[in-house]
């Protein structure tokens, strides 16, 4: 029985003993392994899923094979996992053996516990059937293996006793600590073909990192004060990587040096007392750069190199000159916005220390007996240098490069000098200065020895922006910040606005940071500003209560810049008031890279008064009920509303957003300005002609349309009942009106007092009817029928409603009535000298006395109903025993049920009737006729 193979997957060097019936070397095979589609190696950050699929090619069909994938951390040592007993092999469940002490596969599936690989394969070579996927959570660098070995199933592997293998013997084929066990007796196994593949991914919080910049804040530094060095983390665009949180080591060249902390928010770990050595770990809160310090007491030429430690990714300095005499230059009144930021226009101070260290004691400071009158000056310029007008010191025009004599008149005194710097330009460089000509230091030959320094790269700024031809159309902005004040534009709709860097000018704020708008007409332009700056709303706006809308139509692209200036020809404001305008420059001359935070910025007055640019309207489903159940609604009948309408009506500017400040803020005099509105309500196939409309009159909704309900919009619902005029068009008798479909239509301007409205003015909706109910509008009527019999029976006169069916068919019963109640009876005497009275009669009905003439219950199938039955009332009346003729009239009568009995043009006359009690309405000589069974 086959028990065992052990196989490596980590070298493809296979050593093997006593096998039998060795088989010729098979042809090579290749493998081809790909993460996320990509070549090796890959770089993720922690928490990505890689994607693995592999190809294998070249391998001769196999007896047998297996497979595997492995994940090693290069940089962590293999231990056990919890499952895994110490130094015991672990049996799968058909006799195959996985492990290196800290992974173990299973044959069926070959699943790693640890790793959490699925791989399913196909002989021949074992090439996986479907990608393997694999989170790593962990930085580090990481090599993916993926291997087989096929081998000849008829042949076997004699082994040693092995005691922890259930006393079965083993061989071992490969070497190192992760082997595949087959185990048991019989004749060695031949390997036919053995064969891996690697991929390298590393894994680290550095995604997206292409280098890093490494500047200090002078190339020409001293031996006693620390020269800060700037390291930002870089995309492959070039621009600060801000989310980078790695860890880097620091070093210089010389091996020389101790590094220090000056500005960043991680873990910093010194290194070795001058060994040029530190490490330090980004937090989140960098945003990509951090700030150290480095001294250097050896009069070294240097660079400092810093490098990822897991992508070995990093950025080197320019040569930085550490000396013992070297000019250091400070500024002595810095704008806000920092020491290595010069405010264009602003004049600046700048101190001049020529620092020298004391021979005797090692004490830095300005040399006491330094007095020159006299340096050479110049500026160097960086690569961002927009290449402006040149900097003066104490009214010398600086040039790009070293004078061939000294040129900036100066006077030290025990060392120390000051020189003011005027700027009428924007730029970018550092400012230098050489003496090779005092004989302060002298070399060997007794020559002079140059000394030298630099102020750090300095970033000159505009001192802020000033806004103008701010203007929509033809209209220039009236700069209204009051409900009342004069119209700019509808929110959403374009406009223009100019953009331009000033210089400094005096009388603006020391601290060079604009506090307000800047009137361009007192400022000057600084003629060679171009940087994409960016465009927003800001503050104050107004109404304050309300929210600040958003400015779209920015940034203004670096290209557009001409003399200091650029155009914006498509700005819009998404609210309602006014608002403030901002631009901004981040990163002016990407001057963090130098450790400058230039703050470059500029408000515009108030620009409005913006205003909605349209409302929209909707409106919910309403539906009526039929008035008479399901069936139908009488010409009349109030129709009360199964879902009554709910009608929103909202503010919205140009891009159809709600524009929120547009809205009743309770001060009196606020932004909300629409009226009521005044709908008005009409059928189209309601006969007009015959006088038939909408009666409207008890309509209504509330809240009213002057008052909003949420920010930027009102919700009203709407109440009722409606119903139909009765006919009447001045015609005698008046008209009948034929069943018709209801279709009533509510109609309303919605136009405010700006003029602003509903771009389809007027807005109108329908109302239909709730589902199941039907929208037929039909005229009826009460019919009473006069009635002859004897005295001495009940007498059923026809009580019905009726429907007018049309010309050709005229009044039917309304077979579909079921609903109508509320009718009254009442009797009277038209002849008081006659024996009947009203009295000596009643109508038989068992449920109460809903006719108004009850006497209870009568006969079987006497009994008056109301509701109709099908129109009937089933009117019946007792018989008085006495002769006459009495008046039958309605007492009430539901007011749609009336009509015009009289022909007189008026359709609200409810019918009568006459009861006959001993007349006969046939053959007036019979008077009385029985029939005798």
């Amino acid at each position: 029985m086959r028990k065992g193979i052990l196989l490596s997957s980590v070298a493809l060097v296979v050593a093997f003993a006593g096998i039998v019936n060795a088989q010729p070397a098979p042809p090579p095979s290749s493998i081809t392994i790909l993460g996320n589609g990509q070549s090796s190696p890959l770089t993720v950050t922690p928490g990505t899923t890689v994607t693995f699929t592999v190809t294998v090619t070249g391998c001769p069909p196999q007896p047998a094979d297996i497979g595997w994938f492995d994940v090693w951390n290069l940089g962590s040592s293999l231990t056990a996992q919890p499952q895994d007993p110490p130094n015991e092999w672990l049996t799968a469940n058909n006799g195959w053996l996985f492990t290196n002490n800290a992974k173990r596969y299973n044959k069926g599936n070959l699943k790693g516990a640890l790793d959490g690989f699925d791989l399913g394969g196909t002989s021949p070579c074992q090439t996986p059937t479907s990608p393997v996927t694999y989170t790593f959570n962990t930085p580090g660098v990481y090599t993916v293996w993926y291997g087989y070995s096929a081998y000849d199933s008829d042949q076997y592997f004699p082994c040693p006793n092995h005691p922890t293998a259930q006393n079965c013997p083993f061989e071992s084929i490969g070497v190192y600590d992760y082997y595949l066990y087959y185990y048991g007796t019989g004749d060695d196994t031949t390997i036919l073909d053995t064969n891996q593949a690697s991929f390298t991914v590393i894994v680290s919080n550095t995604g997206g990192l292409a280098g890093f910049s490494v500047q200090p804040a002078t190339t020409a530094a001293s031996t006693c004060v620390a020269d800060d060095i700037t390291v930002t983390a870089l995309d492959a665009a070039g621009n600060t990587l801000t989310t980078y949180g790695g860890t880097i080591t620091l070093t210089t060249s010389s091996g020389h040096g101790n590094w220090a902390l000056v500005k960043g928010q991680g873990t910093f770990t010194p290194g070795a007392p001058d060994s040029g050595t530190a490490t330090y770990s980004f937090s989140p809160l960098d945003q990509g750069q951090a700030v150290f310090a480095l001294s250097d007491t050896h009069a070294d030429d240097l660079t400092a190199t810093a490098t990822d430690t897991v992508t070995a990714i990093s950025g080197t300095s320019p040569t930085i000159e550490y000396r013992d005499n070297v000019f250091l230059l400070t500024p002595v009144n810095p704008p806000a916005d920092g020491p290595l930021v010069v405010v264009a226009g602003r004049p600046e101070t700048f101190q001049a220390e020529m620092i020298d260290s004391d021979p005797v004691t090692g004490s830095c400071g300005p040399a006491p007996g330094y007095d020159a009158t006299s340096l050479k000056a110049w500026v160097a310029r960086t690569t961002q240098d927009p290449g402006g007008a040149a900097p003066t010191a104490n009214g010398v025009a600086l040039p790009n490069a070293a004078p061939p004599q000294n040129n900036l008149p100066i006077t030290f005194t025990n060392g120390v000098a000051t020189f003011t710097l005027q700027t009428s330009d924007v730029g970018q460089w550092s400012v230098n200065l050489e003496d090779n000509t005092s004989g302060y230091a002298l070399n060997l030959a007794d020559q002079a020895r140059t000394i030298t320094g630099a102020s750090g790269v300095l970033t000159v700024r505009p001192f802020g922006f000033a806004w103008s031809a701010i203007t929509a159309g033809r209209t220039a902005n009236p700069g209204a910040t009051t409900p009342t004040g004069g119209i700019f534009t509808q929110a959403g709709s374009p406009f223009s606005a100019t953009v331009t860097a000033v210089l400094w000018a005096q009388g603006d704020p020391a601290d060079g940071v604009p506090s307000g708008p800047i009137d361009l007409a007192t400022h000057t332009a600084a003629p060679s500003y171009a940087w994409t700056t960016d465009l927003a709303s800001a503050g104050p706006s107004t109404p304050s209560q309300g929210v600040l809308g958003t400015l779209s139509g920015g940034p203004l692209a670096q290209a557009g810049f001409g003399g200091g200036s650029a155009t914006a020809n498509n700005l819009a404001y998404s609210e309602v008031g006014s608002v403030s305008l901002d631009a901004q420059a981040s990163d002016y001359l990407d001057a963090s890279q130098y450790g400058a935070t230039p703050v470059v910025e500029g408000l515009s007055s108030p620009v409005g008064r913006f205003t909605p640019y349209a409302f929209t309207v909707s409106v919910n489903n309403p539906t009526f009920d039929s008035g008479c159940g399901a069936n139908f609604t009488y010409l009349g009948e109030p129709m009360n509303y199964a879902t009554p309408p709910v009608v929103t009506i909202t503010a919205v500017n140009a891009q159809g957003q709600t524009t929120q400040n547009y809205s009743d803020y309770g001060t009196g005099n606020d932004w909300w300005k629409l009226p009521e509105i005044t709908p008005t309500y009409s059928d189209p196939n309601a006969p007009a002609n015959l006088g038939v409309t909408v009666d409207s009159a008890a309509a209504s909704f509330a809240p009213g349309t002057e008052t909003n309900t949420a920010p930027g919009s009102v919700t009203a619902t709407f109440s009722g009942p409606l119903a139909y005029t009765m006919p009447d068009n001045g015609t005698k008798p008046a008209p009948d009106v034929s069943p018709f479909t209801s279709d009533i239509h509510v109609s309303f301007p919605v136009t405010d007092t700006d003029g602003i409205a509903y771009p389809a003015n007027p807005f109108t909706f329908t109302i239909g009817f709730a589902p199941g109910d039907s929208a037929t509008i039909e005229q009826g009527r009460l019919f009473l029928g006069d009635a002859y019999g004897s005295e001495l029976l009940d007498l059923n006169p026809t009580m019905e409603t009726q429907v007018y069916a049309g010309s050709s068919t005229g009044w039917v019963a309304s077979t579909e009535d079921s609903c109508t109640t509320g009718v009254s009876l009442a009797l009277e005497n038209p002849n008081p000298s006659q024996a009947l009275t009203p009295q000596d009669t009643c109508v038989w009905e068992s449920s109460g006395n809903l006719s108004g003439l009850s006497c209870g219950s009568g006969k079987t199938g006497e009994d008056f109903e109301e509701p109709p039955a099908s129109g009937s009332f089933n009117l019946w009346f007792k018989a008085p025993d006495v002769p006459g003729v009495l008046t039958l009239t309605t007492q009430t009568i539901p007011a749609w049920l009336e009509y015009d009995w009289s022909g007189s043009g008026q359709d609200n006359q409810p019918p009568t009737a006459l009861l006959n009690f001993g007349l006969y309405s046939g053959n007036p000589h019979l008077i009385y006729l029985r029939f005798i069974h």
